[in-house]
């Protein structure tokens, strides 16, 4: 019997007038019965999941725009537009391009499709027209709405502003021929989304989206690593999760990014308006992989052209587009002018009229300024410039010239109305900033450094669990769940992928999928996650992930992941006193842990502390010190002193091939 093929998730957006009700209601039931049929065949497992209005929840606010939050039309794979003779509501918004109002709900959604479509790639664009007869008795407002209805279809035609084929129908036959181009549509889907599969495997070249495993996998090994995703996927499928929540390592890869976003702590308390519309420049300083191009990302999303009913436009600026302003500069004195250019540039598709070339002789800020006089006539209020260069220095004309030297003539262009900036540099870069931001007005500008904790990282984690689940009546809420009850694995494994992750989000997730496809790799894949395979992702995360990740290794020395001490990547198994006590010495990194610190750390819970005498902490650290020298001994290390006593201040860890500046006393 042929295995199962893992099934791909469409997600399918139905719009329409009101009078083509029951065309809708034939829609959905040929949704219905596409997934009971073509989607489970064993070549196909498809199943197209359906947007539409009837499955937003009651919400204040205008209808349009409370549809478009809840079902963004952005966000679907297909899209069904029905019409006949009625063209529909106003929903009191205007369209973007020329800052009219729509007519109707369905030209929002409509034309949003189309320009997604036309930037993207996606949905997949489909229009029907019904052509039964009309009543002879139609009232001047139905003949109205129909000629608005023939109006607007014509500009579909080849030479109008939305060129697309789209089919007229008859009521009796739409059924028949709505299944027979879903099947079509669905089925070059499937193609482009197996292709996807096979480059995100390959290992080849930048533009690779897939998570990199580390695993060996040599290029061109198409076959297998296709074979490996199908049997993750068939495994998804069973345990009811649409995708791998943790399969993008890199932000720029991951288009639904702004949905799962999780704030890091110094976020939470920012409203999203002052994120966006605040005229501060704000400067997110953070390490690789800390989560700055994810926040670029969901800044984005809020405004054009993610977001074509906003009246902000967002221009990013990556490590790419970085390096273009640099190759369309002369003299790196123009840099600054090549920036405004590249606003000019962008600007330009949202203007109602021509805009003429800024020039050099006006300045920077007039040429902003005279920009932002047109923006407003075409609705746009405001212009967010979002900088992401992703490195501290870039190459010019073979020498390195440094990020900062590049964007510090920028700032003071914060002062021109209309136009806001983000910064979100590498964390190295903070301390070469400092003294520019002390010349700095104090209200000009915003710093703040991204930084995590366990339970964010945690929660970060829950998040893309819940997104991913196919059923979201009871969405998973942890990694946890997909894990086995054996040694407390179902309990623990998202705190400690958070604790070995060291408050980097990246690291937590190649943990996270690291852990899911080890366990794919299993044949036949069990029903949940093993403790045996968590510990083989921890032992390929000290070989490889930490020091490729983080840009640290564990390699040497004593440390503490997770709550547990390790040697040398070795766990160090201990009695509990002891373990407390060499987790307190670990945790000073080389400074001295006073005889107090020690005693409430050993003897935490104990109601009088005052009655450890100095002679019971040095029987426990001297029993501790022979324990460790057991449990290295055992491991195959070599042993040596752990710790020595510092005179009149208390005690330190000893690493290994490290010198000891300190005056230090006795070995203890």
């Amino acid at each position: 019997m042929p295995s199962e093929s893992p099934t791909k998730i469409f997600r399918v957006f139905v719009a329409s007038p009101g009078d083509v009700a029951q065309e809708r209601e034939i829609a959905f039931g040929v949704i219905d019965d596409f997934n009971e049929t073509w989607g489970k065949s064993v070549t196909s497992q498809i199943h197209l999941e359906l947007l539409s209005w009837e499955g937003v929840p009651p919400t204040p606010g205008k209808s349009q725009e409370v549809i478009n939050h809840w079902i963004p039309v952005e966000s679907s794979d297909i899209f069904i537009a029905i019409m006949w003779k009625r063209f529909g509501m106003p929903p009191e918004i205007n369209r973007p391009q020329d800052n009219k109002p729509y007519l109707s709900g369905t030209q929002v959604e409509i034309e949003t499709a189309y320009e997604s479509w036309k930037t993207s790639g996606y949905p997949h664009f489909m229009l029907y027209w019904k052509q039964d007869d009309l009543s002879i008795d139609m009232t001047s407002d139905e003949v109205e709405q129909l000629k608005i209805v023939k109006n607007y279809l014509r500009k579909f035609e080849s030479d109008g502003e939305y060129p697309a084929l789209y089919k007229r129908f008859r009521k009796n036959k739409f059924k028949q021929t709505l299944m027979k181009d879903l099947v079509q549509v669905t089925n070059e889907l499937v193609k482009a989304r197996t292709q996807e599969i096979m480059v995100d495997t390959t290992g080849l070249g930048d533009s690779v989206p897939k998570i990199d495993d580390d695993r060996g996998r040599q290029p061109g090994s198409t076959v297998e690593a296709l074979s490996e995703d199908i049997e993750q996927m068939k495994w998804l499928n069973k345990v009811q999760l649409k995708d791998n929540p943790f399969r993008y390592q890199h932000a720029e890869y991951d288009k639904s990014l702004p949905l799962y976003f999780t704030r890091f702590p110094g976020l939470n308390t920012v409203n999203a308006d002052d994120l966006t519309q605040e005229r501060k420049s704000w400067f997110f300083f953070g390490k690789d992989g800390s989560g700055k191009t994810a926040l670029r990302n969901f800044i984005a999303a809020r405004g054009r052209p993610k977001r074509q009913d906003s009246d902000m436009v967002c221009i990013e600026y990556d490590q790419v587009e970085f390096e273009k302003l640099l190759i369309n500069t002369g003299d790196i004195s123009d840099f600054p002018f090549s920036f405004v250019q590249s606003i000019f540039s962008a600007i330009s598709p949202y203007t109602r009229n021509a805009i003429p070339s800024p020039k050099p002789a006006d300045g920077l800020r007039a040429n902003l300024t005279n920009l932002s006089v047109e923006l407003r006539k075409s609705g746009i209020k405001w212009v967010l410039c979002l900088f992401d260069p992703g490195r501290a220095t870039f190459e010019w004309k073979g020498s390195q010239v440094s990020t900062s030297a590049l964007i510090t003539p920028l700032f003071s262009l914060s002062e021109v109305g209309g136009y806001g900036f983000r910064y979100f540099l590498p964390a190295s870069m903070k301390e070469e900033l400092k003294p520019t931001f002390k010349r700095l007005p104090f209200n000009y500008i915003r710093v703040m450094d991204i930084q995590w904790d366990e339970k964010t990282l945690k929660d970060m984690l829950g998040k893309r669990m819940t997104l991913l689940s196919i059923d979201q009546t009871a969405p998973y809420r942890s990694l946890g769940q997909l894990c086995e009850d054996k040694q407390n694995l179902s309990t623990l494994i998202d705190s400690e992928i958070a604790g070995f992750a060291q408050g980097n989000p990246r690291a937590a997730i190649w943990l996270a999928n690291r852990l899911i496809e080890q366990h794919c790799e299993e044949y036949p894949t069990p029903p949940r996650i093993a403790p045996e395979i968590w510990e083989k992702v921890k032992q390929a995360w000290r070989e490889q992930g930490e020091s490729r990740i983080l840009g640290t290794s564990g390699s040497s020395g004593f440390r503490v992941l997770s709550g547990r001490s390790y040697y040398q990547n070795r766990e160090i198994i201990l009695p509990e006193r002891s373990d407390r006590l060499l987790k307190a010495l670990i945790l000073a990194k080389g400074g001295f842990c006073s005889k107090q610190e020690l005693v409430e750390t050993g003897w935490i819970g104990e109601k009088n502390l005052e009655v450890i005498s100095d002679k019971t902490l040095s029987e426990a650290l001297r029993r501790m010190k022979e324990e460790v020298k057991k449990e290295l001994k055992d491991k195959g290390f070599d042993t040596f002193n752990c710790f020595k006593s510092v005179r009149g201040r208390g005690y330190r860890l000893v690493q290994p091939g490290i010198v000891q500046n300190m005056q230090e006393g006795k070995d203890d």
